[in-house]
């Protein structure tokens, strides 16, 4: 209990997260120190947590504030469904013969 108040009060005087996202880190902490299954979830969990206060604190850009808009990925998302879908073809032509 001691360890997790410690993390707690680091990050809220540190590291600057909202009550919210400190108490769900620490939940996860708490779990992850009582059972080995629950570190993974700790590990993928932990980094989107901590990623946009971590980006705000040392001084990283905003897409939202400065008016841009994010890169247009949907020629990326168009041709990973298109592999998607050949490669199915693909399989189940392969298969029938």
């Amino acid at each position: 209990m001691t360890l997790l108040t410690g993390i707690g009060l680091a990050l809220y005087r540190g590291v600057q997260l909202p009550p919210m996202r400190i108490a769900l880190l620490l939940g996860l902490l708490h779990m992850a120190l009582s059972q080995s299954r629950a570190a993974e979830m700790l590990a993928l969990v932990a980094p989107l947590v901590l990623a946009e206060p971590l980006a705000r604190q040392i001084g990283g850009t905003d897409m939202s504030a400065s008016g841009k808009q994010p890169p247009l990925r949907g020629g990326l998302v168009a041709g990973f469904v298109v592999a998607l879908v050949a490669g199915t073809v693909a399989l189940c032509v392969g298969q029938a013969l």
